[in-house]
Formats: structure tokens, sequence, C-alpha cells
């Protein structure tokens, strides 16, 4: 009979105390679980979940007790997720959708800041948009990935909803614009819009055109406006003081011109009439 045997009749007789009871167990770490593990790590059977969470992107974004049940490994929600952990160093995390910013990036960034810091915050109106996506995958699905990799080797494409509605809305101080709903326009209807700013553009090219024309001929309206401009800058160069920069005389083809819009590759708003 062992000593800790012996040790446990006696105190059920009442001879010995409960502490003097722990003085004679063993404290050893065991080597192996008391009870045996259902799926040991290094098993074939943890290996199986491993490389099947990191197979693709679509296993990636499967749930650890899915992958368990493709894998036909029949353990609990929370086994499957300890597995994946203590094991293979995996967790569940928010994909990213956009490349990482460069360092010319922070820096564009950075001296639009600088230059909107020397404005009057009356001078910013601030507009946003945001998709209603409908039949696309709802909230922010998370995928597998190693804990402490780079998220940025594991980038994902967004899902393509079945129908998107844009809502967009603009504020400035003291005041609050229209909330608007837009639906996204179709392929048919992006080329009619595209047919419709180009002629929009030819448009604009000739009313610019004809008044740069018109303004080298004594009479019209441009001609004039050309003139008293011109004349305020010859008072101003009259006048000017030392260290001032010198204005140049404008002339027609510096004068009337007209924005040309350009369709943008993103999903943002174009505007045009």
């Amino acid at each position: 009979m062992t000593i800790a045997k012996q040790e446990i009749q006696d105190r059920a007789r009442g001879n010995t105390s409960f502490s003097e009871l722990l003085n004679h167990l063993d404290d050893k770490e065991r080597s192996e679980p008391a009870i045996p593990q259902k799926v040991p790590k290094g098993s074939a059977e943890s290996e199986a979940l491993r490389e099947l969470a990191l197979r693709d992107l679509e296993h990636s974004q499967k749930t650890y007790p899915e992958i368990a049940r493709e894998a036909g490994v029949d353990i609990s929600r929370s086994y499957a997720y300890k597995i994946m952990s203590e094991h293979h160093n995996l967790g569940r995390f928010d994909p990213r959708h956009k490349p990482r910013l460069t360092k010319q990036d922070h820096a564009a960034r950075v001296q639009f800041a600088d230059w909107a810091l020397n404005l009057p915050i009356e001078a910013f109106a601030f507009t946003d948009e945001s998709w209603i996506e409908i039949g696309g995958t709802r909230g922010r699905q998370k995928i597998t990935r190693p804990r402490g990799s780079n998220p940025y080797d594991f980038v994902v494409p967004s899902d393509k909803p079945l129908f998107t509605l844009m809502l967009s809305a603009c504020v400035s101080l003291g005041h609050k614009g229209t909330l608007y709903i837009w639906e996204k326009e179709t392929k048919e209807e992006r080329i009619v819009n595209a047919q419709e700013l180009q002629a929009e553009n030819e448009a604009k090219a000739q009313r610019v055109a004809e008044k740069r024309k018109r303004a080298t001929q004594p009479g019209t309206e441009e001609y004039e406006f050309l003139q008293e401009k011109n004349k305020k800058i010859k008072e101003y160069n009259a006048q000017r003081k030392p260290g001032e920069p010198r204005k140049r005389y404008q002339i027609p083809k510096w004068e009337f011109g007209e924005e040309i819009r350009e369709r943008s590759a993103g999903e943002g708003f174009d505007w045009f009439m």
C-alpha cells in the first residue's frame, strides 16, 4: 500500500489532518494530461484543422466550428477555438480591404492639414457619403490568420451587394444640409452619363473659344472686361511698393475658362449638369 493511500485511510479514521495528507502528495508536473486530450497537439486531426483553415480565402472566412465539421473532427465549439489558438497560434480578425498608406500618402495628408489650419472654419463645407448595401455580407466577416502577422498580407476583396443606395449630406458651421438618397447607376446609365458629360465638356470648350475670340473684338462685353482688368493691373503696377510682386497683363487665352469634368474611377459622386 502506498503512503498516500495509507494516509487517506488514516484520515478517514480521524487520525490525520488534511494538511498532513498534502505533504505526502506528489506535486511534480505530469508529462501527459490526467485526462487524454481528444485532439492532441501535433496530431493528424490538429494539423488537418490548421491546413483547412488556411487553405484559401473561402476557408479563412469560415469559423473554427465550421472548419471542424468540414474536416470531420467531432469537437465542441470552444474546443475548436482552443485548438487553433493553443496549437497553431491562429485567431479571428477583421480583414483589410485597402492597401497600406505609403510615406507619400502620409506626407500629402500632413500638407493638406497644414493648409486647412490656416483657413477659417467657416470656409469649409463638410460632405460625406455612405452606401446602404442590400444582399451582401452583413457586418464585418472575420478571417483566420496567425497572431502577430501583418494584416495587409491577408487582404480580401469586398463582397459585391445585389443592390445599393447612397446617402449623402453636407454640413458647415451653423448649417445642416438636406439628406439625399441616391440609387447607384447601372452600367447602361453610366455609358449614357459619360456621353452626356462629353457633350457638356464639348459645349464648354466651344463657349470658352467664342468668349476668347470676342475678347479680341472691340465693343464686345468680353473685350471691355479684359480692358478694365488690365487697367487695374496697370494702376497696381504703377503704385506697388518695393518688394511687392509685379502683375502680368491678362490675355484672352488666360480668361473665360470653365472647368472640364471627368468621370472618376471610384464609386463616389461625379457632379455634372
